[in-house]
């Protein structure tokens, strides 16, 4: 091995000697200006051990590995236990080799958040009123959704939990996984299962925000509040979202649940309320022009297979109002 000019190397055994031929080689060319095309990149991964067999190096990882290159240069050619001249061309070379290292380290950070957002790309699917749609997950689990709604979803479950956001209305049967909680961001609500099934209700045009357990068992949190509720078949939790006030009931499910099969059922419902509901099952425009009429409470069940002329003419004669129907839109008065 040629001793390289202007330095002193401190004494090694010859089987280290021999893994540092390469090494002193790639220098050399540097200086006198023979390097090969990639010479430079190699001796810079070298230093930041680049070469070593990983899947994903961590950003700590990264900086911790230019540190210690830094420090095995260093001793490499300015050996602590040794006096040594400091000369133009073996600093220009140490500073080219610090500067090239950080530039790979810079295009690892960048590659970092590319992969990562990568792997936790989402998907997003909503629906129109009158609308209603069925997604099936990558672990199996099925959404069904009601019209004006949506979730945001990832085609792959690559964390450690599985995790929806929905604005508006969906049936849950979720698929059992106790490795990954399935998690439900619904407005101020947030909902943990591992598997069972289960009805949301999260409008924000509501006032209320509704949770309901048909099987299993679900954890919910409001925002704000340290404590959760556990809710357990049969059980319902109605969040007030402008009060932050919540009140857990037990209900009949098939009434609130029935939505999913083409069926209604208002029972002691304000005409408002209701026909918000019909406006998301029917695709239609409801128009209450009698303000005293909105707070009227009906109780009204709709078939799956009636039409909205035929709600209507049972809800006026049970609110003892009149409509007219134009287009897609009605309008309700006294």
């Amino acid at each position: 091995m040629g001793i390289l000019p202007g330095f002193c190397f401190i004494p090694i055994e010859a089987e280290e000697m021999k893994e540092q031929e390469p090494l002193n080689e790639l220098y050399q060319n540097i200086l006198n200006g023979s390097a090969k095309p990639g010479d430079k990149e190699r001796l810079a991964r070298w230093m930041a051990r680049f070469d070593a067999p990983r899947k994903i190096i961590a950003d700590q990882d990264l900086l911790e590995e230019q540190r210690q290159a830094r420090i095995e240069l260093k001793e490499h050619f300015f050996p602590s236990n040794k006096t040594l001249g400091f000369f133009r061309p073996w600093i220009i070379a140490a500073s080219f080799i610090l500067i090239t290292l950080s530039a790979l380290l810079m295009v690892k950070l960048k590659e970092a958040p590319a992969r990562k957002n990568i792997a936790l790309a989402y998907t997003r699917n909503s629906t129109i009123p009158g609308e209603k749609k069925l997604i099936i997950l990558a672990d199996g689990s099925r959404v069904f959704m009601n019209g004006e709604s949506s979730i945001k979803y990832q085609k792959v479950f690559t964390g450690k939990t599985r995790e929806i956001y929905l604005q508006g209305q969906a049936y849950f049967q979720v698929s059992h996984d106790k490795t990954k909680p399935f998690i439900v961001h619904a407005g101020k609500l947030t909902l943990q299962v591992l598997g069972t099934t289960f009805d949301v209700k999260n409008y924000p045009d509501d006032t209320n925000a509704s949770v309901i357990v048909a099987s299993g068992k679900v954890s919910v949190k409001a925002k704000g509040l340290k404590s959760a509720w556990i809710l357990t078949p049969g059980e319902q939790l109605s969040y007030d979202q402008n009060s932050g006030k919540a009140v857990e009931l037990d209900v009949d499910t098939t009434k609130y649940m029935s939505w999913k099969d083409g069926a209604l059922v208002f029972r002691n419902c304000a005409l408002l309320e209701i026909a918000k509901q019909l406006q998301r099952a029917y695709g239609v425009k409801i128009t209450i022009k009698t303000a005293g009429l909105q707070s009227r409470k009906l109780s009204l069940r709709v078939k799956a297979k009636e039409n909205i002329t035929q709600v209507m003419e049972m809800l006026s004669i049970a609110g003892d109002f009149k409509y007219n129907i134009k287009d897609r839109t009605i309008s309700i008065s006294e």
